[in-house]
């Protein structure tokens, strides 16, 4: 949290990595238009000019993938979420020409949404960008604004889970996914009894 709240020079921000995931099996899909504020204001006449392309990125973690907190931590800890894009220098030599960013909302919870500009390993020695590691530690960024500091913005994204349905992993004996192994199930086993898959 941040440890001065009056004073807009000191603001939190992400501390050591504790965890990371590799996002290589992406899906995405076309989510509609937005305006970047670097180009601008949108029009002042009321005819907003919504130009910016906008995506949806969704990444299905398998359960060996699950970042899991500490539950009942007694000093609740904040965890932050970042998420970057890993350009092949061999495919694109100038990064910013595919610009990548992240939807943000005027209103913030807690606290300001903290682009990172450098992190480092204590370990090795070695920087992000390019490197990133768990263990690494934050050294320098700033929140994110528009169109001054004292305006801050907020990620916006969403974390979902896919809670496993009953029917996938009924009780046993409950032929029929119904959550009551009876008579029915019963009928379902005689039904069925000494049948051969073709």
């Amino acid at each position: 949290p941040d440890p001065n709240p009056g004073d807009p020079l000191v603001y939190s921000h992400p501390d050591v990595l504790v965890w990371e995931n590799y996002c290589d099996n992406w899906v995405w899909n076309f989510a509609g238009y937005d305006w970047d504020p670097h180009d601008g204001d949108p029009d002042p006449d009321g005819h907003d000019e919504y130009t910016e392309t906008c995506f949806q990125f969704n990444q299905l973690l398998s359960q060996d993938e699950w970042f899991y907190q500490e539950p009942n931590e007694p000093n609740g800890t904040v965890y932050w979420l970042s998420i970057a894009p890993i350009y092949d220098p061999n495919d694109y030599q100038d990064p910013s020409f595919y610009p990548w960013g992240w939807k943000t909302r005027e209103h913030f919870f807690q606290d300001d949404a903290v682009r990172i500009i450098h992190a480092m390993n204590p370990i090795d020695g070695t920087l992000w960008p390019p490197d990133l590691k768990t263990g690494s530690q934050y050294l320098d960024g700033n929140p994110i604004f528009w169109p001054d500091p004292c305006d801050t913005w907020d990620l916006a994204f969403e974390l979902t889970t896919n809670q496993p349905a009953y029917e996938d992993d009924p009780i046993p004996g409950d032929l029929n996914a119904d959550r009551v192994v009876n008579l029915r199930d019963f009928a379902i086993f005689a039904n069925n009894w000494l049948a051969i898959a073709p």
